[in-house]
């Protein structure tokens, strides 16, 4: 069992990966992926009066369809990378990713949208899983949990400045924003100078294929799923905030369209700097009682927002739950590429790509909005004591989970 500080794999360091260039290239993959949906927020209203005729689902499906997709092929995408590489994915995703992605910059009907942003989806699952798995096999250690920070920060960061850019764009139409996605393209020769492909990757290859092979022992494959699951469940709570925040705003202090603004940007910007933080804390904390603070922090977020009585109340419930996700995310990702051997590295790190996106897609079939100012409020008390109490025996169970987690790999940490 682990001591109150985390356990870490012995620390490898190869001079490669400490170049900047590579890491921005980590990093620069990392907030594509994040801003594959929202910079089209703004011009959704645009292109709905443009494609009157089109059923109610076709325009928010322009946001949906790529989380879907990605659901889907993203433990595929997963099996490519472990059987012909890391790099070759992410070169190949980054160019199908500023092609499909940009094509509705010229798309003359909402079904060849449609179609862009379905191939667009797969473009994006590719870059996440090649992104997570190189992030995984360049780091080791500490300088694995601390980059896992960083990357979350930028994400955070990224998605931000993004939404303010699709804004800006969209005062030009709805098509403009579509050409945020050809930044892509453009770093290509960033990517192919400064990336390169893992050794174990390559004695994989010469193996025989023999990465692609390898079998997923019962202990690992209980921790995957239950990893997923604690992915899932947090981004199905999360998407709470994006969806409905503004209307809970609206409805309780008669807040203005920029208050939303202002108060999902709190979200992000918490988010970032407490990613920044978890480079540190993830070094000195164990995964599942980390899993469980933040879980139950994310919950008292909540609360905080439900009984608020002033808008500045909910900022600091929103502030809260910023400091929630931007531990919650990089702490499962660390702790399952900490258990997880090369072999199998691209496959599981696919499947966590896929629960966060299944987690959004979930989120409002699971989560309805209610139809008045009451029930919302008890939606959200609801689900915030449900996270809190979760969270609270998630972090006690911490001897029993991790005895049922616990086996060994060359690679692996206690729980």
């Amino acid at each position: 069992m682990a001591s109150v500080s985390q356990v870490l794999v012995p620390e490898t360091v190869d001079e490669r990966s400490e170049r900047w260039p590579l890491q921005l290239s980590l990093l620069a993959g990392s907030v594509l992926v994040v801003i594959c949906s929202t910079p089209l927020a703004p011009a959704l209203p645009k292109m709905r009066e443009d494609f009157a005729g089109a059923g109610d689902l076709q325009v928010p499906m322009v946001l949906t369809i790529p989380a879907l997709v990605i659901v889907l092929v993203a433990p595929l995408v997963g099996w490519v990378a472990d059987r012909y590489g890391r790099k070759p994915l992410f070169i190949a995703s980054a160019l199908l990713y500023g092609l499909v992605g940009s094509s509705g910059f010229v798309a003359g009907d909402m079904g060849t949208i449609l179609v862009g942003r379905a191939l667009f989806g797969v473009a994006v699952a590719g870059l996440m899983t090649s992104v997570a798995a190189l992030l995984s096999d360049y780091f080791s250690g500490r300088a694995r949990a601390r980059f896992m920070g960083l990357q979350a920060a930028a994400m955070g960061i990224g998605n931000s400045l993004f939404l303010v850019l699709g804004g800006v764009l969209a005062e030009g139409g709805w098509r403009p924003p579509f050409l945020m996605f050809l930044a892509a393209p453009a770093l290509l020769p960033l990517f192919i100078l400064s990336l390169y492909e893992p050794s174990q990757v390559r004695q994989g290859h010469a193996s025989g294929g023999q990465r692609a092979r390898a079998k997923l022992p019962w202990p690992l494959l209980r921790l995957t799923l239950f990893v997923y699951a604690l992915v899932g469940l947090s981004q199905i709570s999360f998407y709470l905030v994006p969806l409905q925040m503004p209307f809970w705003l609206q409805q309780r202090f008669a807040t203005s369209s920029t208050d939303s603004g202002i108060a999902i940007g709190l979200v992000a910007l918490s988010f970032a700097l407490s990613s920044m933080v978890y480079g540190r804390l993830g070094t000195r904390v164990a995964h599942i009682p980390l899993a469980g603070l933040a879980l139950a922090l994310l919950g008292a977020s909540y609360l905080l927002i439900a009984l608020a009585l002033t808008r500045h109340v909910v900022y600091a419930g929103l502030l809260l739950a910023g400091v929630a996700l931007g531990w919650v995310l990089p702490n499962l990702n660390l702790w399952l590429a900490n258990r997880t051997p090369a072999a199998l590295r691209g496959r599981l790190l696919g499947g966590f790509s896929a629960a966060i996106f299944l987690g959004h897609f979930l989120s409002p079939l699971l989560l309805q909005a209610p139809a008045t100012l009451a029930e919302m409020g008890i939606l959200w008390q609801r689900v915030g004591l449900g996270l809190l109490v979760f969270g609270v025996l998630l972090a006690t169970l911490r001897g029993p989970l991790a005895r049922v987690f616990s086996f060994s790999t060359h690679s692996a940490v206690n729980a």
